[in-house]
């Protein structure tokens, strides 16, 4: 339908006013990290290091579709230090590592608020019961959206995914073990564990957010909202841990390889499986990280990597490709609410991703792009769906 005049100048002026405040607050964020930074510029190797991670996953960066899996933002905030379990490291921290500057003393005091929190729950749990290092924690904000294929039904589309929105926060604990010998073999280990917990439904804001999105950049507008899952709280934990082998060593331009499988579970009411698999990389100083972060359900990378700084590499680049297969008891998106009838399909319950990309960093920023390829979800889907993600890395 065409717009006349005055209505498409209307929706232009409203695109600009979104696009400008988008940009103001992107702009806010840089430079609250540029002030933030000399907080941990400090010197001394007890100063922990801080790392941003913003991942956007969208089937807008490879298929130019708008189904199923349609968008998802994770943000992280990562506090990496050394002998946490110290009962005066937190104190020393503050004294030792603080920025001259009161806005970077105050969001530095925030961050460390949430991350000293999200370890001491770690070290009563994690450490108690598993002997789990939490000396390298994450505070996660996350949004996904889910939708149909045709959006410009307004009626129930019974054989197609549910309209759904998710909004969490997460936490997360990592515990590396570099050189272990495992089977005659050197290797690094990274486990990881995640909570999240927030909301499904209309409470997510999945609609406003995929409405607004839509107007701004002139595409069809959603017309299905009025039958999305109802709103549930959402929990989801999950374990992952990985193997880092080295195939090929790096020797002057020749690039290393290694290889990285792994394996993991999710409980929750928002997703329960089983999964393994592994990815294959190729560049140059690849130990510098596990590969970078996905949207959950899907192959894990790390939200932090070693570039720049004393004695370390500043430059990693790589490609890389790997598989996953996930045994799927429980996906909320295909089997509607838990407690209540709602939409839902007839899942499958065996589920592949294929996935390709590669990632690039120096010194304390990190870019990395990843196209998946991911097998039909329920019965009735013809053809697998494919979608891009994005992430950028902010050591400070």
């Amino acid at each position: 339908m065409r717009l006349k005049t005055g209505e498409g100048q209307v929706r232009k002026s409203r695109a600009q006013r979104k696009g400008t405040l988008v940009g103001s607050l992107l702009l806010a964020g840089w430079m609250a990290l540029g002030v933030a930074a000399p907080a941990a510029a400090q010197p001394g190797r007890d100063c922990p290091e801080y790392f941003f991670n913003a991942t956007d996953g969208n089937d807008f960066f490879a298929g130019l579709t708008d189904r199923h899996f349609t968008q998802g933002l994770r943000i992280s905030f990562v506090e990496r230090g050394t002998g946490t379990d110290d009962p005066g490291w937190a104190e020393r921290v503050r004294q030792d590592c603080a920025s001259s500057h009161l806005p970077g003393r105050a969001g530095m005091g925030v961050l460390r608020f949430l991350t000293n929190s999200t370890r001491r729950a770690g070290q009563a749990t994690l450490g108690r019961w598993f002997d789990f290092n939490t000396d390298t924690v994450s505070v996660i904000l996350g949004h996904n959206i889910y939708t149909p294929e045709d959006l410009s039904k307004t009626g129930l589309i019974s054989r197609d995914q549910p309209y759904a929105g998710w909004l969490y926060v997460g936490f997360g604990f990592f515990n590396e073990n570099k050189d272990r010998e495992v089977l005659g073999e050197k290797v690094d280990i990274l486990d990881s564990v995640e909570i999240d917990l927030g909301v499904v439904g209309p409470a997510s804001g999945g609609e406003r957010v995929q409405r607004e999105w839509h107007e701004l950049i002139d595409d069809e507008d959603p017309k299905g909202w009025d039958n999305q899952l109802h709103n549930e709280f959402a929990l989801l934990i999950s374990y992952d841990r990985k193997y880092r082998h080295r195939l090929v060593e790096e020797n002057g331009i020749r690039p290393a390889v290694d290889w990285i499988p792994g394996g993991g579970f999710a409980l929750g009411n928002v997703f329960t499986y089983v999964s393994a698999g592994g990815i294959m990389r190729v560049g140059y100083n690849l130990p510098a990280d596990y590969g970078p972060p996905r949207i959950r359900p899907g192959t894990q990378g790390s939200d932090f990597f070693d570039t720049g700084g004393h004695h370390r590499k500043k430059l990693m680049a790589y490609l890389y490709t790997g598989v996953e297969g996930r045994a799927i008891a429980q996906n909320i998106f295909l089997d509607g609410n838990t407690f209540r009838t709602s939409h839902a399909v007839n899942k499958r319950y065996l589920v592949g991703d294929w996935q390709f990309g590669g990632a690039l960093a120096y010194d304390c920023v990190r870019l990395a792009y990843t196209i998946v390829y991911r097998s039909q979800e329920f019965k009735g889907e013809f053809e697998p769906d494919i979608f891009g993600s994005v992430t950028l890395s902010v050591r400070f």
